[in-house]
């Protein structure tokens, strides 16, 4: 899987190499028996032009399948629209009662209502860097200017 370099003035985001993307797949911090991960790769004949990484988990009386991470590696060829589109179609294949995706981008969001999604709570984040360090700076205090995804925090394995 190609890395790539993050870089604000393109909206990249950090390294995703698949040292990371594995270590998400292959540790586990507690011992749920319905919980199951999954990688799909999106591929145009033999380029993998983006990938989705998906959980699930069974609660009480409900099964649901979070969007964890997903990127496209060449966005004028696959829009992160259309890939979160591939992404909730991936999670709906393994049978859950819900899917889930958390993003912030407006046209991600706009993208989900249409397939059908309606909008239920939030995830947050909360940062508040040290004065003089690079997140300091004016810029990111826009959040247009950040890239998360549910799997960079912990609840890839709740």
């Amino acid at each position: 899987m190609p890395s790539q370099r993050w870089c604000p003035q393109i909206r990249r985001p950090p390294d995703r190499i698949p040292a990371w993307i594995n270590w998400l797949l292959a540790t586990e911090f507690n011992d749920v028996p319905t919980r199951r991960t999954d990688l799909f790769l999106v591929r145009k004949a033999d380029t993998v032009m983006g990938y989705v990484l998906t959980k699930q988990r069974h609660f009480a009386d409900v099964t649901i399948a979070p969007v964890q991470d997903w990127m496209s590696f060449d966005p004028t060829a696959l829009p992160e629209t259309d890939l979160l589109a591939l992404a909730v179609g991936a999670a709906a294949q393994t049978g859950p009662d819900a899917v889930e995706v958390c993003t912030a981008d407006p046209a991600e969001q706009q993208a989900m209502r249409r397939a059908g999604l309606i909008a239920m709570g939030q995830l947050n984040f909360l940062c508040r860097p040290a004065r003089g360090t690079a997140l300091a700076d004016e810029r990111w205090r826009d959040p247009a200017n950040w890239r998360l995804r549910p799997a960079e925090g912990d609840n890839f394995w709740t």
